[in-house]
C-alpha cells in the first residue's frame, strides 16, 4: 500500500470511528456514563471534541499502517482477514482496559460496555481496511 492509499483509508476509517463514537457515546449508551463513580467523567461537551476526533483519526492511521506491515494474507477471504486483524487489535487494547480494574474505581458494567464497544468498532475498521487494501485509488 502506498502512502496515498493509507491516508485515504485512514480518512474513511477515521470518519467511521467518529460516527461510531458519536452514535454510541452521545446517543445510544450515553446513560452508562451516569454509573458511579461519575466524578471521573468530564461533562460531555467540556472536553474539546475536536481533539478527541483528531485522536480517533490517529488511531485509524495506526491501524491502517500496522495492517499494511503485516504479512498477507491473514486468512483466505478479505472478511476473515479484517475480522482477524480487528480481533487482534481488540485483544491488545482489552488487556490495557481490563487493567483499569486494578488502578481505578470503575463500574464493571461500564468496563464491559467499553470492551464490547471496542470489539465492534475494531472489527468494523479491520474489515474496512481489508476490503479497501486492494481498491484502485
Amino acid at each position: 500500500m502506498n502512502m496515498q492509499k493509507i491516508l485515504i483509508i485512514t480518512a474513511i476509517n477515521g470518519l467511521v470511528g467518529i460516527f461510531w463514537q458519536i452514535l454510541t457515546t452521545g446517543f445510544l449508551f450515553h446513560s452508562l456514563y451516569n454509573f458511579e463513580p461519575i466524578e471521573i467523567w468530564k461533562p460531555l461537551f467540556e472536553f474539546p471534541n475536536l481533539i478527541h476526533y483528531f485522536w480517533l483519526i490517529i488511531i485509524a492511521f495506526a491501524l491502517t499502517y500496522i495492517f499494511n506491515l503485516l504479512p498477507k494474507p491473514l486468512a483466505e477471504s478479505k472478511l476473515k482477514q479484517g475480522l482477524i486483524f480487528g480481533l487482534i487489535v481488540w485483544g491488545i487494547s482489552a488487556l490495557s482496559l481490563v487493567s483499569l480494574l486494578m488502578f481505578t474505581i470503575i463500574n464493571l458494567w461500564f468496563l464491559l460496555y467499553l470492551l464490547i464497544n471496542l470489539l465492534v468498532i475494531f472489527l468494523i475498521q479491520g474489515v474496512i481496511i481489508s476490503y479497501l487494501e486492494d481498491a484502485p485509488f
